[in-house]
């Protein structure tokens, strides 16, 4: 399905937009650069500063963070134009889940920033509980330990609150506080909250529960109306129109062993990506690192790749016919598709 271009030596952080890949240099000592994604050598930008921890791209607008300043930069790709923020605003970059935001919440105020001046042109009185997790047209969501909380964009009043702990009646959780949120999605009207117990479906507007389940939950990969939920060795799918459970006919959803050269090795990871009608897949087990592309249908395995390299392959993204695979030794491997 791919084969291998190139390996770049010493990168962490990999991120992707239509437009750019990112990353720093370790040996630079956390230096940010920005190159075309059509094209990794054409270099677009470089950090004077180093040790950069955070950073997102909204269209040409750059945001990064360093400790070497202790300040944000906020950078336009075309220009140059840059600006710097004499604070370190975690608010502003959130690499994870890709979501760039306008506004930083202290215990007291949200600061609503110009991403292009760096200047700020709204402060409201607010307080903001919990950490900023996803924003959508009208909400954004806070989390904090097992609670959730829904504000309102325009004011940033809170509209609902909801311990995750009201919907699971867990024993084990009592007695050891295993209940975790995962993640959070935002589905037509509704939030999908991904927990250590289960997933819950919630209203938007007031968050009222339409469906639960009650099993263990890692990650999840939302196509169309299926959420392909990862364990660290099963695979489950939910609809989630309706939280109708369903698998592969594997014993408890657990992923089959494969063979590769004169080995078996257990299918050991935690999250699918679905590009171009697959679910991808990377393992790592007894050293060694491969590339799953399951079938999200029949949950196949289409095809089998060993990765060359003697770390664990930790990341996978896609740009059209390229496929971007970073390990944590801080290896980037491009594979370009077969004909």
């Amino acid at each position: 399905m791919y084969k291998k271009i190139n390996t770049d030596k010493d990168k962490i952080g990999l991120y992707l937009t239509s437009k750019y890949l990112c990353y720093t240099l370790k040996s630079e000592e956390y230096r940010l650069y920005v190159c075309s994604i059509e094209d990794e050598s054409e270099i677009i930008f470089i950090s004077e500063e180093k040790k950069v921890n955070y950073y997102s791209i909204y269209g040409d607008n750059l945001i990064y963070i360093s400790r070497d300043e202790d300040s944000t930069f906020l950078v336009n790709l075309k220009s140059k134009n840059k600006n710097q923020i004499d604070e370190i605003l975690y608010d502003l970059v959130d690499n994870y889940y890709k979501k760039n935001k306008n506004y930083y919440c202290d215990n007291n105020h949200v600061y609503i920033y110009d991403l292009l001046s760096g200047n700020i042109v709204k402060i409201i009185k607010k307080t903001i509980i919990g950490y900023p997790k996803l924003g959508t047209d009208n909400y954004i969501i806070t989390n904090n330990n097992i609670y959730i909380y829904v504000y309102l964009k325009t004011d940033f009043s809170l509209l609902w609150q909801k311990e995750m702990r009201d919907f699971f009646n867990n024993e084990e959780d009592s007695k050891n506080n295993q209940l975790q949120i995962q993640e959070i999605y935002a589905y037509k009207d509704t939030f999908i909250v991904v927990t250590t117990f289960g997933t819950v479906c919630l209203k938007q507007v007031d968050g009222s529960l339409i469906w639960k389940t009650d099993s263990y939950a890692r990650t999840m990969e939302i196509v169309g109306n299926i959420g392909y939920v990862c364990t660290s060795l099963s695979l489950y799918k939910i609809n989630l129109d309706t939280g109708e459970e369903s698998g592969y006919g594997w014993i408890h959803d657990r992923l089959p062993d494969f063979e590769y050269g004169d080995r078996s090795y257990w299918p050991a990871g935690h999250r699918v990506v679905y590009h171009n009608g697959f679910l991808w897949y990377l393992v790592y087990d007894a050293g060694d690192s491969f590339i799953i592309a399951i079938n999200p249908e029949t949950g196949d395995y289409e095809w089998i790749h060993k990765v060359d390299t003697y770390e664990k392959a930790d990341e996978i993204q896609f740009y059209e016919d390229k496929m971007f695979v970073l390990d944590t030794g801080g290896y980037l491997h491009i594979y370009e598709k077969e004909e």
